[in-house]
């Protein structure tokens, strides 16, 4: 016999020794518990994981069923049909409110509630300590109290006389807010992740901002954490995961290729790269420099080291064998600046370059400036490619013939010295 069974033949043997025991209670509460002081669930297990909740009713306790599960003692299966979701069967306790997820379901529980499906208590009603003073009313706001003062009192519990005292000097702001007054009331400037008239809530850090749901997944709040609601083609805690529905959940593309859903996710797409090829990128593409057949007039592609060279024929030359051997070659002008164009081995060209020009094609035009004009005192310049010689009579020297020979010096300076004396 299963264990629940005989569980709940004791609660019924108990309870049926209570009711005899004690007829005028029973007769008095009418269908009310027995004998309350009896704890029901010390001796009664409920079916399927199912809770134990002590009632005022006849048989003391009840069963809180999960969803799926029915009965006294939840032992019965409950057959959901396809089209019907678990919402419809009202899981969520203590008024929590039911959100259909895939296909599960999901509790947003109101305050001092929590739990998959709210039916844990996390605290008491705030207000059941009559925290708010001087005739204060006290109202719950998020799971906290907060006091409604009359006009003559102020503070977070109403505790500030206005009339005979200044507000301020209690520091009536929490959590590092800052006390200002304005007229004959009060008000505190709060930081940031604090909230209320005095600061005196924390605002919860909102997991959702960071916005950690991939593919366009929806952040709700869960219980402190946050759960990503995910379109029917993703799964996975962030969304990061196709379903088992969608065509790229297999990974059919291979060598590291993004697959994408095409023709409304019924089939998919391998974005290959550059180097692959093929439905599922299985394919790799080897270049070949000598694809487009880049030599001319018959010559041969030869691949040396990622790029190529051409072989002409011997009537062909130059670099796509582009060139008639026995072309004029000098036809084109190569040469820059008059100069004169001459054949080399049929299929090279040289320039010969007229005066102030240089250069393989006489391109580079050299200084306009006559520097033969820097031979002094009649000396003779000899001009070459960029620069020059001077040669000096025989009584002159130098780089530019600027010095005057020492003897040739002695000479000058007696034939002076001759003529100064004659003239006196």
């Amino acid at each position: 016999m299963n264990r629940w069974v005989v569980r709940f033949i004791v609660a019924l043997l108990l309870t049926t020794v209570t009711n005899a025991s004690d007829p005028l209670s029973a007769r008095q509460t009418d269908s009310g518990c027995p004998n309350p002081e009896v704890r029901m669930c010390q001796y009664v297990t409920c079916a399927n994981g199912g809770q134990c909740r002590e009632i005022d009713a006849a048989r003391c306790f009840t069963c809180d069923c999960k969803v799926g599960f029915t009965g006294a003692m939840c032992e019965t299966k409950e057959e959901i049909s396809n089209r019907t979701h678990i919402c419809e069967f009202g899981p969520c306790q203590h008024g929590g409110i039911c959100l259909p997820f895939n296909n599960d379901f999901l509790c947003q529980c109101p305050p001092f509630t929590t739990g998959r499906y709210c039916e844990q208590t996390v605290a008491s009603n705030p207000c059941e300590s009559s925290p708010c003073l001087n005739s204060g009313t006290c109202i719950i706001k998020n799971n906290t109290f907060e006091c409604i003062c009359t006009s003559q009192y102020t503070g977070y519990q109403c505790e500030i006389n206005q009339a005979t005292s200044d507000q301020c000097s209690f520091s009536t702001c929490f959590n590092g807010g800052t006390c200002y007054t304005s007229g004959n009331a009060t008000y505190c400037y709060c930081p940031t992740e604090t909230t209320g008239r005095y600061c005196e809530e924390r605002l919860p850090l909102n997991p959702c901002i960071s916005s950690p749901c991939y593919s366009d997944g929806t952040c709700i709040l869960n219980n402190g954490n946050f759960k990503c609601l995910c379109s029917a083609d993703r799964t996975g805690e962030f969304c990061e995961k196709y379903s088992v529905f969608h065509p790229c959940a297999s990974v059919p593309c291979l060598n590291n290729a993004h697959c994408f859903g095409v023709n409304n996710n019924t089939d998919f797409y391998c974005y290959c790269g550059y180097d692959r090829t093929g439905r599922f990128c299985e394919q790799e593409i080897v270049y070949n420099p000598c694809a487009s057949s880049p030599c001319l007039n018959d010559g041969s592609c030869i691949t040396v080291n990622d790029t190529f060279r051409c072989e002409c024929a011997p009537a062909m030359t130059g670099y796509y064998c582009e060139l008639n051997r026995t072309l004029d070659l000098c036809r084109f002008s190569p040469c820059y600046n008059n100069g004169t164009c001459y054949t080399i081995k049929q299929d090279h060209v040289g320039c010969i370059c007229p005066s102030k020009t240089t250069g393989y094609y006489c391109e580079e035009v050299l200084n306009e400036s006559n520097e033969c004009d820097s031979c002094l005192n009649g000396g003779t310049c000899l001009q070459h490619n960029n620069s020059y010689t001077c040669v000096c009579p025989s009584n002159f020297s130098g780089e530019n013939c600027e010095l005057i020979n020492q003897s040739q010096g002695k000479v000058i300076f007696h034939l002076l010295l001759v003529s100064i004396i004659i003239v006196l």
